[in-house]
């Protein structure tokens, strides 16, 4: 069989729908990376201290799980791809807001209105989900990941490169986000494309009346899906708090630790970023044509491991370079590899835990209901993200290193709940 042929063959089991989820999913990484890699940065830049940097990161996580409760039931009663095109066009306006904000307590007022709008993500998700069979459900998922990720590969580099040409960076700031705006407005023409997975909702008509009434219902509908669901898919859904605890802590504060304590530029940060993605991508691909032959939880297993380590090189090689001020130029150069190897292996680790667990938690559930889990799983992990980064809004100035060695043992500890969880061999 010739090598186009076997590529064939693997890429049959995707369906056009998947496809437009995954390009779009490419376009948005491709603005995501270019923009919002510098997003706290920008807080910073426009009067913001490093504590208000975490309470930022924790009121949009907030703001956002208190919309997937909602979110997830619209998206499983008026269908998914309503919800998806209507939210994508409002978040490529939230760009825009983000762009031309004039202070941080601004972009804090923009982040709440961002996390209200990403309602639409379960739907997303549960649409990613319906889209794949049980047979290239895994691979599939990382490659949703993965394929995204190539295409971002340039952003940071590109974004830090145009920041750098401005004496004044907010300015820099300001024009990367006005790029993700035009590319956020392309992803939402693709999105018209799609096609609903509950096809009894396609032509339910709606109403601003009919939404409220739902959205009032979804929070005490979520009660009663909760108590469908099976005891394995709740335990998985608490366990990854412990994860995005970890992840709340060190999201907001990796640039700042790199730029503000390691004193690597915008410019510096963006290689950084771009060369981990390749890498990362590198290592999700060598593991995607068997990720569906191994378990579930074997992926978990070796994501967590892979991640936190990563943590733990990040943290060694700042630590490096602050400390070592006076002679920071004999410890720049092997810390910025350090650092290459460091993120590279936590995004790498991610995504072996995103396919791992999105496989687990979306085949132990029915249809009808991964909208509404979808939600759950968005609530309780963006809480998760909250906390942690309310806790990192704390104690980064006193501990901002050690931080990253916490942060790695609350992904070995979800590694391991994970391997008691996951021991179900019989999916649905």
């Amino acid at each position: 069989m010739s090598t186009l042929s076997a590529v064939r063959k693997w890429l049959a089991g995707f369906s056009s729908n998947y496809w437009i989820i995954v390009v779009t999913f490419s376009i948005f990484h491709f603005s995501f990376r270019g923009s919002w890699t510098y997003y706290y940065n920008y807080i910073v830049a426009l009067g913001a201290t490093e504590a208000i940097v975490g309470v930022v990161s924790a009121i949009n996580s907030i703001a956002f799980a208190i919309s997937q409760i909602p979110g997830g039931y619209l998206a499983d009663t008026i269908g998914r791809k309503r919800l998806v095109v209507s939210m994508t066009w409002l978040i490529a306006f939230i760009n825009f807001m983000v762009a031309c904000a004039p202070s941080w307590e601004t972009l804090l007022l923009i982040s709440i209105i961002d996390g209200i709008v990403r309602a639409y993500i379960p739907a997303l998700r549960a649409l990613l989900q319906d889209s794949l069979s049980n047979d290239v459900r895994a691979r599939g998922l990382m490659l949703s990941t993965a394929l995204p990720t190539i295409i971002s590969v340039p952003a940071p580099w590109i974004a830090g490169y145009i920041i750098s040409m401005f004496s004044d960076p907010i300015l820099g700031y300001r024009t990367v986000f006005l790029m993700a705006f035009v590319f956020s407005i392309v992803a939402a023409i693709l999105r018209l494309k799609l096609r609903e997975t509950l096809e009894k909702l396609a032509l339910k008509k709606i109403d601003l009346r009919l939404i409220c009434k739902y959205i009032i219902n979804a929070f005490n509908h979520i009660r009663i899906t909760w108590r469908e669901l099976t005891l394995a898919t709740k335990q998985a859904l608490l366990a990854m708090v412990v994860l995005t605890l970890a992840q709340g802590m060190y999201m907001p504060y990796l640039i700042r630790i790199a730029t503000a304590r390691a004193l690597f530029s915008d410019a510096e940060w963006g290689i950084i970023m771009s060369i981990s993605l390749v890498i990362s991508t590198m290592l999700s691909f060598s593991i995607m044509p068997i990720a569906d032959r191994i378990s579930r939880r074997c992926l978990v297993l070796l994501g967590s491991i892979i991640m936190s380590v990563g943590l733990l090189i990040f943290y060694n090689y700042t630590s490096l370079l602050t400390l070592h001020m006076v002679s920071q130029l004999l410890f720049r150069d092997i810390s910025f590899l350090g650092l290459i190897v460091g993120l590279s292996m936590v995004f790498a680790g991610f995504s072996l835990i995103s396919g791992g667990y999105g496989s687990f938690i979306a085949e132990t559930t029915r249809l009808e209901l991964r909208g509404e889990l979808m939600a759950l799983d968005n609530l309780i992990s963006t809480m998760g993200i909250a906390i942690g980064s309310f806790i990192a809004s704390l104690i980064y100035i006193c501990i901002y290193e050690t931080m990253l060695i916490i942060c790695a043992m609350l992904v070995i500890a979800f590694g391991t709940l994970s391997q008691i969880i996951m021991r179900i061999k019989k999916l649905n």
